[in-house]
């Protein structure tokens, strides 16, 4: 005979995490490490991460896509390092990348305040590669663009370009459904109106201020 533990799992299975990809186009790809900024102990795209996770979604750190498919695109944001700029070929792939970006994929410039002027300049090359491709659509994504100089503002910068990718995601996949959107899970809760793998979930509450993400 089945027990109670065996029966509420088989009867009660936990809802898919909806999940959120975390772009990253510096020298080195995704799996460099990455630490901009001062007494920063991880590297970057893994603070993204541990963020990301804190709202129950799940996190998937790669490499900058070649192409966003709006049909098969989840929500993302791209980390953008202006030294991309200085790879062979960084230029033509960035352009490439941000082509046709949906809204639901947000850009995001991390430059650090120790800057040189030629790394200044190479951000103001990628602002001006995100906004001829009409990538900087809305608030959150015209912030993301005038980028991050310090670690708080990286934190804080992520949950607003996060909160943003996934209304323009759920807003577009209600769309394509049901030819009307709906709202967030963060003002629906539980609604069934949703695409399955992000119905069911509500966000954590924001840490306060000056508190920095640590893992789960």
């Amino acid at each position: 005979m089945a027990s109670a533990s065996e029966m509420n799992s088989n009867f009660l299975p936990e809802s898919p995490l909806g999940v959120f990809t975390v772009e990253v186009a510096m020298p080195g790809g995704a799996g460099a490490d990455w630490r901009p900024f001062p007494a920063q102990e991880l590297p970057l795209a893994e603070y993204a991460r541990q963020i990301i996770e804190r709202f129950d979604f799940k996190a998937e750190i790669i490499e900058l896509a070649a192409d966003h498919d709006p049909d098969i695109s989840r929500p993302g944001i791209i980390l953008i390092d202006p030294r991309f700029m200085t790879m062979p070929g960084g230029r033509a792939a960035l352009e490439a990348a941000v082509k046709g970006l949906p809204k639901w994929i947000l850009p995001m410039l991390v430059v650090s305040q120790s800057a040189d002027a030629d790394t200044a300049d190479m951000a103001d090359q990628v602002r001006n590669i995100l906004s001829a491709a009409g990538a900087l659509r809305g608030r959150s994504a015209r912030r993301g663009a005038r980028g991050a100089d310090s670690f708080q503002a990286f934190s804080f910068l992520v949950r607003d370009l996060m909160s943003e990718a996934e209304r323009n995601y759920i807003t577009h996949r209600s769309k394509q459904r049901y030819g009307a959107p709906v709202p967030s899970h963060r003002s629906a809760g539980r609604s069934g109106s949703l695409p399955p793998s992000w119905a069911g979930r509500r966000a954590s509450a924001p840490r306060r201020q000056g508190e920095t993400p640590d893992a789960r």
